[in-house]
């Protein structure tokens, strides 16, 4: 199978490295000083568990004029998605499965629209990968899951997707296959957690250990949380169980030092993926009448100019 990987930072590094180390024909698209470093001296994968270091051959390009792949997973952040959507609806020389793996609940929308002629599926992962320094990908922890959903429209892309998860499973990818809703669900129940981490995080600038310690911290990122499972109920979105409970539950258990990558991003000064995670929180609240203070105070500070 011919795989195109978009975007080489922390989650495209990883799957490009895991996929091409047993032999897949793997092309990662990135650009840079990680390109170049990774063009020079190759792709270097290091996992703590288990701890290993994996330096495969893949195919290594900028965006090409031409693209010829039965899978494209599309690993660039929001604020590069409208882009390369526009870019791959030009350079797509084959009917591809797409399949986002983006922060938000919006990257199959903006990918759908912009490729109607091809398999747009649903994505996201449960993964802290990150890039070190250019040319090497870190995986941080055990969890590396990926979860995504066919096209409801044709039976082509649901084959092609399992035949991908086959490929992964034998290169030690962990993928899971989700009928639409279910999927749905797993996008709303990570982007409730998500909104909250991400935008408390950068905007009050401090792990989330700090926030957590603090009895109106842990009540300010528990208000965001359930600002955001109600708006994924005007939505439409059901639950079987709160995920915003479910989710305080789980915060005992994080690593103090844990920040979202988006807070590491306004310290490098790089664009923020604000436009559709809190802000998209307040947009879709102000649409269903429902008030989002917390998510209001996020915006807010990251829209401030600074000094």
């Amino acid at each position: 199978m011919r795989i195109a990987i978009i975007g080489g930072g922390g989650i495209g590094g990883y799957l490009a490295a895991m996929l091409a180390q047993k032999e897949q024909d793997v092309t990662l698209i990135a650009r840079g000083s990680h390109l170049l470093a990774m063009t020079r001296k190759g792709l270097h994968l290091k996992r703590q568990d288990p701890l290993c270091d994996i330096r495969p051959r893949l195919k290594l390009t900028a965006m090409p004029a031409k693209l010829d792949a039965e899978v494209v997973l599309v690993c660039v952040k929001m604020t590069d998605l409208e882009s390369v959507a526009q870019q791959l609806s030009t350079i797509l020389t084959a009917r591809s499965l797409i399949l986002p793996v983006q922060n938000g609940v919006e990257a199959h929308a903006i990918l759908s629209q912009h490729l109607p002629e091809h398999d747009v599926g649903k994505g996201t992962a449960h993964i802290s990968a990150r890039i070190v320094e250019p040319g090497v990908v870190t995986l941080d922890g055990r969890l590396a899951r990926f979860f995504f959903s066919a096209p409801t429209q044709t039976a082509n892309g649901g084959e092609t997707l399992a035949a991908f998860a086959r490929i992964a499973e034998k290169a030690d990818v962990t993928v899971s296959i989700e009928k639409d809703d279910s999927m749905e669900r797993l996008l709303w129940h990570k982007f409730i957690f998500l909104t909250a981490f991400s935008g408390l995080t950068t905007a009050l600038r401090v792990p989330l250990g700090v926030i957590r310690a603090h009895p109106s911290g842990l009540s300010l990122f528990y208000q965001a949380m359930c600002e955001t499972e109600s708006v994924a109920k005007a939505q439409g979105k059901t639950f079987p169980q709160s995920p915003s409970e479910q989710w305080r539950e789980r915060l005992a258990s994080m690593p103090e030092s844990y920040r979202a990558s988006m807070s590491l991003d306004a310290e490098r000064n790089k664009p923020l993926e604000l436009p559709w995670l809190s802000a998209a929180v307040v947009r879709m609240g102000e649409a269903h009448s429902i008030e989002t203070p917390v998510h209001t105070f996020i915006t807010t500070m990251l829209t401030l100019p600074r000094a």
